[in-house]
């Protein structure tokens, strides 16, 4: 029997917000006078003086492009209708779908993770050309982040003034609005922010398929899996930067090869397809899965019924699916 636990790309509805982090008010006015003016001598020759010690604390770092509100606090950035204008006035690049719009946070899990890089202006469409750059790019999130212009420490600059950044991160897989929980950090008594939270997925049908040495296929069958008598083994991996199906036919050749190592009676079984397809639960993709069959599967648009499940308040569903066959097919028999 064919146990699979399936998940799609059911994010959070295009346009959806997310609601803000609670953050603390204004900082004390002995904080304000530590660290607020910038052109005061003896605090910019106090952190010059650290910076040079160690080339680590007080050291200026990247100013970014955008203003930032007063008073320059974590709540004020966070509430700032400047930034969420700019995330509400994006437009969804070519190839794309929004998963979530305006978030407080950015995305946040521990798999599917491809680089950041910093943009100029608050374009979507550059984010995307930067997953487009990664062939095993499925998704992008582009904000803002409320950053410090000199790395904060424990004891001249504790909360030195912000900068207002533009951040795109691209994913190995589909992004969903309930992972966009990172909503920034502490850096001594500086807090970092993040707003203006954008996701955008790949479209399916702008993913092109993938060939393996050894295979035919791929069968795409997006959104479904197939269901056949010849199943017998499913192997999940959950900590790959991307969707590959290559990890699939990796398993596929190593299981037979273990197999055919341990025969009994001259016979063993042989992997000769596999389905590999990104299993999704409540919106949020969990890695890749490997499905194995013994047999050469046929008709496999026919038998690609099984779409998901639900059980209990958990809606299993399936994300991109491809589908492979051994080219020289395997018999099982020594």
């Amino acid at each position: 029997m064919l146990f699979v636990v399936l998940l799609a790309t059911a994010g959070m509805a295009a346009g959806a917000a997310v609601a803000g982090p609670q953050i603390t008010g204004p900082p004390s006015a002995a904080v304000v006078r530590k660290r607020a003016d910038m052109t005061d001598s003896a605090y910019l020759s106090s952190a010059s003086s650290l910076c040079a010690q160690n080339h680590w604390d007080c050291c200026p770092l990247t100013t970014g492009p955008l203003p930032v509100p007063t008073p320059d606090t974590a709540s004020s950035f966070v509430a700032n209708h400047s930034y969420s204008s700019l995330a509400a006035a994006a437009t969804i690049p070519t190839g794309y779908s929004k998963a979530f719009t305006n978030a407080h946070g950015s995305i946040q899990q521990s798999f599917g993770y491809l680089g950041l890089t910093q943009l100029s202006a608050y374009d979507a469409d550059l984010c995307a050309d930067f997953c487009n750059q990664d062939s095993g790019c499925r998704a992008f999130n582009i904000y803002v982040e409320r950053d410090p212009v000199l790395r904060p420490a424990y004891s001249v600059c504790t909360d030195p003034p912000s900068t207002g950044n533009i951040a795109c991160t691209r994913w190995g897989y589909p992004i969903n609005g309930s992972s966009a929980t990172n909503d920034g950090s502490w850096q001594a008594s500086f807090r970092v922010a993040i707003t203006a939270s954008n996701g955008y997925n790949k479209n399916l049908d702008a993913l092109p398929p993938q060939t393996i040495p050894d295979f035919t296929g791929p069968t795409v069958i997006n959104n479904r899996a197939i269901q056949d008598d010849s199943y017998y083994l499913f192997v999940d991996h959950s900590d790959q930067s991307a969707f590959d199906p290559a990890l699939c036919a990796a398993d596929c050749k190593q299981n037979t090869a273990y197999n055919k190592a341990h025969a009994v009676n001259g016979v063993y079984t042989a992997c000769n397809t596999f389905n590999a397809y990104i299993p999704v639960k409540n919106g949020v993709a969990e890695g890749t899965r490997c499905v194995l069959y013994s047999e050469i599967v046929s008709d496999i648009t026919n038998k690609a019924t099984n779409t998901g499940e639900t059980r209990g308040n958990d809606v299993y569903t399936i994300g991109e699916s491809d589908v492979y066959t051994l080219t020289t097919p395997d018999n099982g028999q020594l």
